[in-house]
């Protein structure tokens, strides 16, 4: 089989991506496992570049993650999180506000909750904990996490969408004063460090992302993620 950029692809359920890629001068050929490579030809392991510089023509290289293939710590952690969030705000923006507050699963969680949750979620990881403002008092428990995914009258689409995109950008700012290494007290688990932050709220908001995914396609069948 031959893709629309031209690669070859022969298929193995063995492998992630359902086969291994062998680079040749002037291009890529993929081959099944079991197979050997032509002669002069090498296997490439999956993590290795495929070239110097080249990605595959099917995926976007403006993602942030993409960018930030070959970056630092710290640019790779912020480029991952900022993934999910625009996912989150995709999976929001075109529905209408009665859409995105639909309950189409017995509990609270719908489009419109996902985002006031991780609005919430934003506050309590970075600004809250990083940089509490004088006098800021905040709970932190199972309880508030429950009660931010129920919406009301004034949570239209376009007050949610603004609302998130403020406190992922008071985030951004307040991370970017500190080291990864910079530890904080947590109520619930004591002390964490801004590395540690940055890994919860990559997997935070991919999951509800997720979530997202799913009740948009069930609402309009919209799917795809970026």
């Amino acid at each position: 089989m031959v893709d629309p950029h031209g690669y070859a692809v022969t298929g193995d359920h063995r492998h992630p991506t359902g086969h291994v890629v062998w680079w040749v001068p002037g291009g890529e050929v993929a081959l099944p496992e079991r197979e050997k490579g032509p002669p002069g030809v090498r296997r490439l392991h999956y993590g290795r570049r495929m070239a110097e510089t080249s990605i595959h023509p099917s995926i976007d290289p403006t993602l942030a993650p993409v960018i930030a293939r070959t970056g630092d710590e710290r640019a790779v952690l912020a480029a991952f999180l900022d993934l999910h969030r625009g996912v989150v705000l995709k999976k929001l923006r075109g529905l209408t506000t009665a859409d995105a507050t639909r309950r189409l699963v017995p509990s609270d969680t719908t489009v419109a909750g996902v985002v006031k949750h991780l609005t919430m979620v934003e506050a309590n990881w970075f600004p809250w904990l990083l940089a509490p403002e004088p006098g800021e008092e905040h709970v932190f428990s199972a309880e508030a996490g429950r009660q931010s995914f129920s919406v009301g009258p004034e949570d239209t689409v376009e007050a949610l969408a603004a609302a998130y995109e403020a406190a992922c950008a008071r985030s951004r700012e307040v991370a970017a004063r500190f080291p990864l290494d910079h530890v904080v007290p947590q109520p619930q688990l004591g002390e964490v460090n801004l590395r540690w932050i940055y890994v919860h709220m990559i997997e935070e908001t991919a999951r509800h992302a997720g979530h997202a995914d799913i009740l948009r396609e069930l609402t309009d069948g919209a799917t795809g993620a970026v």
